[in-house]
């Protein structure tokens, strides 16, 4: 958790229009993005949302399975694929969603990724 006492999402290597999809949804969160292979904010994030695509989500699996804090990582996509969703979760990822969000569904996600989470209603 941030300083603030809000919990840390990272978006990485997502589109503009899904990052900013996703930002509308999480606004009671610390949300940051990254484009970079650096990952930089990895060791800070709470939880690490990323794109579908093979090498992003490969990278992004490497890298937080690495580090001591090892955050989950939820695979987004513009289109809820079945392929893809089992591509993510034989990957390693915690989770797979897919446009559009909704505040309902991405609870459900943050709740069982981030156990210590409190929710306002939504």
């Amino acid at each position: 958790m941030s300083v603030s006492g809000k919990a840390t999402i990272l978006l990485y290597g997502l589109d503009a229009a899904l990052e900013r999809e996703l930002i509308s949804v999480l606004g009671q969160f610390e949300v940051r993005t990254c484009h970079t292979d650096e990952l930089e904010g990895v060791e800070t994030a709470d939880l690490v949302f990323c794109s579908a695509l093979g090498a992003q989500l490969r990278h992004v699996l490497q890298v937080t399975q690495q580090g001591p804090a090892r955050p989950p990582v939820i695979v987004v996509s513009r289109l809820p694929e079945v392929s893809r969703w089992l591509d993510a979760m034989e990957a390693g990822a915690n989770d797979y969603c897919a446009a559009p969000f909704e505040k309902k569904h991405l609870g459900w996600i943050l709740r069982s990724n981030i156990p210590t989470l409190q929710l306002s209603a939504a």
